[in-house]
């Protein structure tokens, strides 16, 4: 019985790590993108499988929105220079949107206001938002947000 705890433990330090490596490589291909020669087929590939590593293995998103979401995100971000509070923006909101809890609304807001300064069009960063909301979606569900006051009969 004194084994068990230890062996908790363990897996848990794992798991730590495996979600640290993750986030290193979704790193390192958000800097990737600044080059503007950088293939967006590999990046998009690269994207979509350190997204699909991220997420909650209990509710993880689809592969296809997640596919769909990293190739748009590639072809928007190419060459682009990112700064570093941009780029931490852009991790914490990808990180969060694949958690199980919590809501949709705040990373897609992080998500918006970092990709809003880089001169993307707005039609774009809108189709980005909606393909990122619906991974949350696939998440966890839609957010519960009131449509406004209801009528009592």
């Amino acid at each position: 019985m004194k084994a068990l705890p230890s062996i908790l433990i363990l897996f848990a330090s794992l798991a730590i790590q495996a979600q640290d490596q993750a986030g290193r490589r979704l790193h390192e291909t958000l800097l990737a993108l600044q080059k503007a020669d950088a293939s967006r087929s590999t990046l998009s590939q690269q994207l979509a499988d350190e997204l699909l590593s991220l997420a909650d293995k209990d509710r993880p998103p689809s592969q296809a929105t997640v596919t769909n979401f990293s190739v748009e995100l590639v072809n928007a971000l190419i060459g682009k220079r990112l700064t570093p509070v941009q780029l931490t923006a852009l991790e914490s909101s990808l990180t969060d949107v694949l958690r199980a809890h919590g809501s949709t609304f705040r990373p897609t807001a992080r998500f918006r206001e970092a990709l809003t300064p880089l001169g993307i069009d707005p039609a774009r960063i809108q189709g980005l938002v909606t393909r990122f909301v619906a991974i949350g979606e696939d998440v966890r569900g839609p957010d519960d947000t009131p449509l406004g006051p209801f009528a009592v009969f």
